[in-house]
This record gives C-alpha cells, structure tokens and sequence, in this order.
C-alpha cells in the first residue's frame, strides 16, 4: 500500500491560501522594505485591522502582478484555478489583501499569534451575492454597532463589507466584531503604527509584535524543545520590540528587514545577532542541500534552486545599525522569478497532501467511533439501521454520532422517520466534518466514506458483525474506502460489492491532482482501525482479498 506524502506546507489550510499568496509576492517575509524614495505611489493600508494585531502581512497582488519580474509568476497563477477564485474574486482584481493574527493568551499569560481574519480592498466594486454564495453559501444577516454582517448557520465563517469594494472575512464571529469595531481608522493608532509607515508604501509588507510575544519565547528558551536552537536568536525578541519588512518589485525585487529595538544600546547586539543568524541559516542551507538529494526530482530541484537563491540574498545583504533601529536589506535579481513561478505549483500539490491526511484523520476518528461503537453493543453496526417502527432504514454514519462527539445531532435526527422526512433533511447541512473529505466541496452535504456492503465484506447481513468473524485478522479486511460518490450523507445507501463480478470505483478526489510519476489513489480505514492510502496500481486480487473478511487469505 502506498502511504500519503505530507509536508510543512502542507499543513496550511485552504482559509489561509491569500496569506501563502502574500508570503509569496513577498519572496522573503523574513528580510523584508525599501528606502522612502523608492516607496510605490498606494500605501499599504490598516483600514480594519484591529489596533492589537501581533501579525500583519499585506501584499498589492493586482500591483505585484504587473511587475517585469513577475511575468512568468502571472502566468503560473492565472493556470492556478484556486488562485483565479478566491472568495469568489479573481486575484487579479484585488488591490490589496491582509492577513491578520490577533494575539491569543494561555492561562500562564503566554500569548502567542491566534487565528484572526483578513481584510480584502477590491479595485472594483464587489459582487456581494457572489462573494457570499461562495464563502457562506447560505448566509445569515446579524447586526453588530450599527452594522451589517454575515455568518454561515453551520460553519464559523463570517464576512461584512464594510464599503463596495472591501471584504473582511474571519473563520470566528467575535473576531469579525473586532474588525468591525477598528471601523476605517483600524490600526493607525497602534504602538507599531510608526513603525509600519516606514513600510507601508511598498508591495507587500509584514510586521510583528515581538515584544508581546517576548513572554512566551523567553518561556520556551528556557523550558521548550527548541532551546539550543532558540538561545542564539534571543537577543531579538529579548531588545527588539517591533519587527517590519516589505518587498518592492520591478526589474528586481528590493528587500530590508526593521528590527526596531526597545532602547539604542540593544541596537548593536541586535545586529550581532542579526549577523549571528546569517551564518546558523548558511548552515541550515547546507543541510537542506544534503536533504534535497533523497527527494523526488521535482521536490529536490525546487529545494536546491531555492538554496541557492537563499544563498544569493545572504551573500547581498546589508546591516545598518542606527539610533535604536537596525536595518538588513538585499536585492534579488531576475532568477527569483522562475523559483516562485515554480513554487505555485508545489503550494498545489502541498495543500492537496494536507488534506488528503486531513481525510486520514477523518477515517480514524470514524474507526475509534466504530470501535466505541462495538464496545458498547459487543457488535458494529449494520450498513442499514433499522428504526423502532421495525422498517425505517438508516445510515450507519447516523448511529456512530455520539461516538463522534456529536450527541446533540444525533438526538436531533428522527429514527421513526425516514432519512428524507422534511424534519431530517433540514440536518444534512449539519454534516459532521468527519464524513466530509477536503477536496470535497466545502458546503456539500454528501458523505465522502462509504461501507463495503456484500457477502465476505465487513457489513454482511443485517445484524452487525462480531470482530471475532473477521478470521482473516482486523488489519487485513476494509471496513471504509473513501470514494466520491452523490450520497446525502444521512441516507443509508453504501457501495454493494459482488466478489464474483467486477470491483466498483474508488476514490476520485485526488487522481487529477497526482503527479505523473505518481499513481493516484484513494484512502481507507481498515477494521483495526488504522487508515492507509491505497494506489489504483494496487493489483485487483489484493484488493479483492482486503474486502473479504473471513476467505482464508489475508495479506502479509
């Protein structure tokens, strides 16, 4: 069996894709601005964004677009199709977009950069109906200081325009409230405000609160895991109090990071260490040249081609301490443009690995529920549930619900009435996020994992089976595959397997994505509970031996 690839990347979620778009216009977040007589005609624009951000990153896509060397880049993200529709607006179109983390507080005080929302300035007026549709899809109208805004009934995603061409979007109401509340004036009183007018005029721009976070790393150096690796870097965090960067682009990009510090006498240890770090990421790049090689091609290409560029930044970089502000800044020239082109494509595929584990993560919480499920009544559930009036059927997906945390809902379904009764279609938009696989449809209400119903198979018969008829062993027979079928998921229909006829299709969610050394595949939970990604190249035999559960021949 083939196993999904992951990687850090792959960890950002489809709701943050605009700041991974600003990280990359930005090539570099980590030494970021240009001089004041080189600043672009707009500034960049707080408008919105509550006053205690503790992470700020803002890029002008329309603007960065247009730029000489971000030809090739255009090309890539007009070919990219989830970057042509973001928030129903093509990216094209948008004059700015922010990314901004509000600070989130543990009980010890410790904050750290939570979830916040972003701020959207469109060159146009919005279609708001559209825009709506595709965020919420079913949006609900609230009221809030006088204004207007929008939250999906089943889902934490809100939005509110606060004028025709601005969005503001959150994955949390109370945060939505507090960009209300920042109104037009937003963050321009902030205490990093000053700091991020010397960064504003340019095309992308990113600040951090380091100071706030101070607390928390200096806990960290002295308890975490990463405190020798931390320890050369604390002077930082330890004298900095704001950090602000921006990129501006042309026939090159122009790039300069800010630390500003807390009192001048920590400006010179702060460049020490600025200079310490340039020599720990020459190492770090060695590394990842060594690592590269055990990649596929097309990963260790892209790896090694970004080294070097990394390698061409350091190799321009510029310190300048003065007063109580330290400086570093570099030029990237033209072959940047062919690394980003190249990275979009990567940013794809990454996110398509995220979610292909996030549907992994799904099939598990469905075997631990199964298993639950089998504690309580000494036996799994049928695929078909039989009501109390002794013929109304219904989904096993319905009968594991309070083993999936959901208890409410499943009290809330009606097993005296049919799947389809007015009173239980009204819960299909209640779908659990564990019946919903990611490269789905965010507001569809189709079941993306389905039971193997047939003789031999882990949902024989009427009555649910004993784990002591699996003979062929738990790890060696299916229970659930995940395959891209229009099933409502309260409705108890399953995919019937006949051993002696030919195997239906599974899966169908990721096999466009897949690279062309790569099979495609589809995920699937087996009875013990553990979940594996199977290739379409597996052999049919093997696949015909995984369903049944009890033909004597289980798979080493």
């Amino acid at each position: 069996m083939q196993l999904a690839r992951t990687s850090l990347i792959g960890q950002i979620t489809i709701r943050t894709q605009l700041l991974i778009i600003c990280s990359i216009f930005s090539s570099s977040c980590l030494s970021t601005t240009i001089s004041a007589q080189e600043k672009t005609a707009e500034t960049l624009s707080l408008a919105y964004i509550p006053r205690d951000a503790i992470l700020v990153a803002a890029a002008r896509p329309a603007e960065l677009l247009s730029q000489p060397i971000f030809s090739k880049l255009k090309q890539a993200v007009d070919r990219q199709e989830g970057l042509r529709d973001l928030f129903g607006v093509s990216v094209n179109d948008v004059q700015q977009i922010s990314s901004v983390f509000l600070p989130r507080e543990s009980r010890q005080g410790i904050v750290t950069p939570g979830e916040g929302g972003m701020v959207i300035h469109l060159k146009a007026d919005a279609d708001q109906e559209a825009i709506l549709k595709k965020w919420l899809r079913k949006p609900e109208q609230k009221e809030f200081a006088g204004q207007t805004y929008f939250t999906n009934p089943f889902r934490p995603q809100t939005c509110f325009f606060p004028d025709s061409r601005t969005i503001v979007v959150s994955n949390s109401e109370d945060n939505l409230r507090r960009f209300i509340i920042a109104g037009k004036l937003g963050a321009t009183k902030a205490s990093w405000a000053e700091a991020w007018d010397q960064v504003s005029g340019t095309h992308a721009a990113l600040m951090l609160d380091i100071e706030r976070l101070r607390p928390g790393l200096n806990a960290e150096l002295q308890n975490g895991r990463e405190a020798r690796a931390l320890a050369p870097l604390a002077p930082l965090w330890q004298h900095g109090v704001h950090v602000v960067g921006s990129a501006t682009a042309g026939k090159e990009i122009e790039l300069q990071i800010l630390v500003i510090c807390d009192e001048s006498k920590g400006t010179a240890i702060v460049a020490d260490t600025v200079k310490a770090a340039v020599i720990l990421a020459r190492n770090t790049l060695s590394s990842l040249r060594n690592a590269s090689l055990r990649l596929r091609d097309e990963a260790a290409i892209l790896e090694l081609r970004a080294a070097d560029l990394a390698d061409e930044v350091l190799d321009g970089l510029k310190f300048e301490a003065r007063g109580n502000v330290v400086s570093v800044s570099a030029n990237v020239g033209a072959e940047a443009e062919d690394l980003i082109a190249w990275l979009l494509p990567a940013v794809s595929e990454a996110r398509v690995a995220a979610k292909r584990t996030q549907s992994k993560n799904n099939l598990k919480q469905i075997g631990l529920a199964m298993h639950n499920y089998h504690d309580a009544y000494q036996h799994l559930p049928p695929a078909v549930v039989i009501g109390p009036d002794g013929k109304t059927p219904h989904s096993w997906r319905v009968a594991i619900l309070p083993y999936l945390d959901q208890q409410k809902l499943y009290e809330a379904y009606r097993m005296d009435e049919p799947w389809d009764s007015e009173h239980n279609k009204k819960l299909l938009e209640q779908i659990p996020d564990q019946y919903r696989c990611p490269m789905d449809d965010d507001f569809t209400t189709n079941t993306s994992y389905f039971a193997l119903v047939g003789k031999g198979t882990s949902f024989e018969g009427r009555e649910g089976l004993k784990f002591s008829s699996f003979t062929d062993g738990l790890s060696n027979t299916l229970m659930v595959v995940e395959s891209k079928r229009a099933v409502p998921w309260t409705k108890p229909e399953d995919i019937p397997i006949d051993l002696t006829k030919e195997l239906p299709k599974f899966g169908g969610f990721y096999d466009q994505f897949e690279q062309s050394n790569d099979s495609g595949g589809f995920n699937v939970l087996l009875c013990d509970g553990a979940v594996k990604f199977i290739s379409h190249e597996l052999g049919l035999d093997i696949l015909r031996r995984l369903i049944q559960r009890n033909d004597g021949q289980p798979v080493r």
